[in-house]
């Protein structure tokens, strides 16, 4: 007689390891079965040339990884995982500048089906403003006396980091040790800071303007310093060739520079400017010998120390007896570091990481990665030293998903452009009436070969000879002169572009550099100009023209054996027909579109052009921002005689462009409006800005402030809490910029009360060029912390429904979903939109004839185009979006 065993008297196995499971198999038939592959939804990495997986679950997933490595590209041929037709599975590679967030397969229970999800990569570096006396608010990030301090209070103008407990401080590359744990943990370097520099290859430093210069063989070594030190002494410097050095602050602003002299046992004492936080010096000329400028030392004090070799020793110790190092961290959420020398920038442009850095992290140890610290030198891209064929060139990464740092919000925003360094700066010649060139070749000015961004240009006239003309132009208001920038690669040695005098301006960039910060005006006399721009070279370059004050620009000219052709920054040229002028403008791949709807400060007055807080905005974090001010103007009020109110423009100037993103920057303008009427013109533009259903997001800024907050109307404080209030019930992204300005002063009459002494001009309302950068830099910082709190906060997406078809009979699913709404012609109707949830449609049919559609208008893509399609063999992923009112395909 078979013994009986009640399940409540077999042992509790706690081990699933290689455990088996009793049940019928599709004969059925008795069988056992492995628990793990029943159990398991994904079934692990999947490389190239793995076998195929044994007898597949129902939707289960292989993890895409190529060839293993960690970071390796996913993209490619899995040659045992079979797709339908029995061909192998080839995950196609991403375009240029993307990376792969996921890469997966799933198995439908006849063949595997790729699923990629990709996204731009992002560009890191990350600039912090230095302290000054005024008003923080918590998490507010400053550098002060050479290291980075954040805020863990609300922060009185009158608390200094380093002496008020209210700041806790990061640590910074300057600190030479480890911090102790409470044991006597330490680590011990040379005093040599060059030991822990990195260096700049083929650079040196101009004696007479303090800027960078190209020499081949010269060398800039970088260190950052600590100005509560007061002095750096120097020794050991070279012989022969121009030499000099210099201190940056956290903004890669010079602070000081000199020359230096030839003679090798020179000693030098520096006193540390106050801000500091790089110092570099040349510490090889082009005609030094490589041994001399490895013996440079620079150490603090007033004394040159003697110089050793460089060497760093563990010193743990208790009772005498070693121990393991375990040094605390400065703050909460940021890792120690220490450099180890060195990392290189080539002539080519690019960086080489060829630099460790020893990481400690209390969870995980110690480790060794990449850093650097490239102060104000522009880069061509990234390499390894090891292979130089896997260069990742710049111009194909931006920030629409840069890192960010989950506690405190932080960003690595782009810096703005450097100046350009001798020789290939080129000469802006005198402007004249009459062409240079006998016979030269032409590219109008809206042909497409020339990128047009951040503005849009129309036909000046149709009346010659404006007709042959674009000018930067509103749809509506007047008097209204606009920004623009043009760009386009020319190949030659000089060129010409085509203006008309209206006492416009110009500045010029090449390759993205600077040729000059400052603009270049051009008289308004209504002639036509040639403006010619000569180079010492023939070579290929990437051209920029940012134009303002409603800049004439009538194409290119250049003579034979030059081209002109489109900007390596592949760009598409878009119109908008309003009324009967047509606006062209570009939109550039990897680039975010985002339209300002602004006040005077998006104009910019006080400033001219591309140096408005927009524009800078834009350029940290790698936008096409197009700046639409109108002085004056705001929610409620409509400005001078030819001007509207915000609502009143929107249409036209902003969602006819279909923008990526809106931003609604304005309300010092409608200070004395009473709340309810500035509230409902509030609720009345964020509907408007809702319903552009190209738009990702809405990013709302607080009024201007050019005084202190004690000398802020009341009603203006009041309105800003309209906007942040409305803000957060749209799902808008706000950014308060009401404690930026302290004191009553301005820079035409300081009176010493704070910094408004600095920032506001002569006028006492707008801010002037320093104002400007001061509010673009806090405005890119904040969006990127009010972004992630955002996301943070918000509910995060989770799957719905699944759908599943094989035929059209309505049979349910899995998980109970029935099927029956799919149409005998196979129209599927997705079931109402619901925000955040995310929703799977596998059509598993692979027969010919058996693809379904969708119901019109029930699904979009991120771009606001209807999709149909629902191919044989597909998986497609729907969000829902109440914005929209659609289920947008992922």
């Amino acid at each position: 007689m078979a013994k009986v065993i009640k399940t409540n008297q077999l042992d509790l196995v706690a081990d699933l390891t290689n455990a088996q499971v009793i049940g019928l198999d599709k004969n059925g038939k008795d069988a056992r079965f492995p628990l793990a592959q029943i159990v398991r939804n994904s079934l692990g990495p999947f490389k190239f040339n793995d076998p195929a997986p044994v007898a597949p679950l129902l939707n289960q997933i292989v993890e895409l990884v190529g060839n293993g490595d960690i970071g390796a590209n996913p993209s490619g041929v899995y040659a045992n995982l079979k797709m339908a037709a029995n061909t192998p599975l080839v995950l196609p590679a991403v375009a240029d500048g993307n990376g792969i967030l996921v890469a997966t397969a799933q198995w439908n229970g006849l063949f595997w089906i790729p699923f990629l999800k990709q996204a731009p990569l992002p560009l890191a570096q990350n600039k912090i403003a230095p302290w000054i006396a005024q008003v923080y608010k918590i998490n507010d990030q400053v550098s002060y006396n050479g290291k980075f301090w954040y805020a863990t209070i609300a922060i009185a103008s009158t608390d200094i980091p380093g002496t008020s407990p209210k700041w806790s401080s990061i640590l910074t590359g300057y600190d030479s040790k480890l911090d102790s744990s409470s044991l006597n943990t330490d680590v011990q370097y040379t005093d040599n800071l060059v030991d822990v520099s990195a260096y700049i290859a083929n650079t040196t430093i101009r004696t007479d303007t303090g800027g960078f210069l190209n020499e081949a063989g010269a060398r800039v070594y970088q260190v950052g310093v600590n100005p509560a030190k007061g002095v750096l002494s120097v020794g050991n410097i070279p012989t022969g060739g121009s030499k000099a050095y210099r201190f940056l602050d956290s903004l890669n602003n010079v602070l000081a520079f000199a020359g230096i002299g030839s003679t090798q046992t020179q000693v030098l004492n520096i006193a540390i400017p106050a801000n500091s936080f790089i110092f570099q010096i040349v510490g090889k000329s082009g005609s030094n010998a490589e041994t001399s400028a490895d013996k440079l030392m620079v150490n603090y004090g007033s004394t040159v120390k003697p110089w050793v070799q460089f060497s760093f020793t563990f010193i743990n110790s208790i009772n005498g007896q070693p121990i393991t190092p375990k040094p605390k961290q400065t703050s909460a959420d940021s890792d120690q570091t220490t450099d180890l020398p060195f990392t290189v920038v080539g002539s080519d442009g690019f960086l080489r990481l060829t630099t460790s850095r020893l990481v400690y992290n209390p969870n995980s140890g110690f480790s060794f990665g990449h850093d650097v610290n490239i102060g104000s030198r522009s880069l061509s891209g990234v390499k390894t030293a090891a292979n130089d064929s896997e260069a990742v060139p710049f111009s194909q990464v931006n920030s629409l998903l840069s890192p960010i740092n989950q506690t405190t919000g932080n960003q690595f925003l782009i810096p703005i452009p450097d100046l350009m360094t001798d020789p290939d700066v080129p000469v802006i010649e005198t402007i004249s009436t009459a062409s240079a060139f006998a016979t030269a070749s032409v590219v109008g000015w809206n042909t497409g070969i020339i990128s047009i961004l951040g503005g849009a240009l129309t036909q000046a006239s149709t009346s010659y000879p404006q007709s042959g003309y674009g000018v930067a132009r509103y749809a509506t208001g007047a008097n209204l002169n606009p920004p623009v920038t043009l760009e386009f690669t020319f190949t030659g040695s000089t060129f010409e572009f085509l203006t008309m005098g209206q006492g416009q301006v110009f500045r010029l960039l090449v390759d993205g550099k600077f040729v000059n910060k400052s603009f270049t005006t051009i008289a308004a006399n209504g002639n036509i100009y040639f403006q010619k721009i000569t180079f010492a070279t023939s070579k290929k370059r990437r051209i920029t023209i940012e134009g303002a004050l409603g800049f004439f620009f009538g194409g290119i000219r250049y003579p034979a054996g030059s081209s002109v052709t489109p900007s390596d920054r592949t760009a598409t040229l878009d119109n908008v027909t309003i009324g009967t002028a047509v606006h062209y403008f570009s939109r550039m791949a990897g680039m975010l579109l985002v339209f300002v709807l602004s006040d005077s400060f998006g104009e910019p007055t006080g400033t001219t052009g591309q140096q408005g807080y927009a524009f800078i905005m834009g350029k940290m974090l790698a936008w096409n921002i197009v700046a639409s001010g109108a002085g004056g103007t705001g929610y409620v009020n409509p400005g001078p005689a030819g001007r509207v109110k915000f609502g009143d423009r929107f249409a036209n100037d902003i969602a006819a462009f279909k923008p990526d993103i809106i931003v609604l920057a304005g309300g010092i303008n409608d200070g004395a409006q009473p709340t309810a009427t500035f509230t409902a013109a509030v609720k009345a533009l964020f509907d408007q800005a809702k319903a552009v259903t190209s738009a990702k997001e809405v990013i709302v800024m607080g009024s201007w402030r050019n005084k202190g907050p004690q000398y802020t109307p009341v009603q203006q404080i009041t309105n800003d809490a309209v906007l942040r209030g409305k803000a957060a019930e749209y799902g808008f992204i706000f950014i308060d910029e009401s404690g930026l300005i302290t004191g009553n002063g301005n820079s035409g009459a300081p009176n010493g009360s704070g910094n408004a002494d600095i920032y506001v001009g002569g006028d006492g309302t707008h801010y002037n060029d320093a104002g400007h950068t001061m509010l673009g830099l806090n405005s890119a910082q904040t969006y990127i912390r009010q972004k992630n709190k955002f996301i943070s906060s918000g509910t995060p997406a989770r799957r719905m429904i699944d759908t599943v078809d094989a035929d059209t009979t309505g049979v349910a699913n899995s998980d109970g979903q029935n099927l029956s709404i799919i149409t005998a012609n196979r129209v599927y109707t997705p079931p109402a939109v619901s925000d955040g949830k995310s929703f799977k449609i596998i059509n598993y049919n692979t027969a010919a004839g058996f693809a379904w559609t969708f119901a019109a208008g029930t699904v979009k893509d991120v771009a606001g185009n209807a999709i149909t399609a629902i191919p044989n063999g597909s998986i497609i992923n729907l969000f829902g979006s109440l914005k929209s009112n659609t289920w947008i395909k992922e």
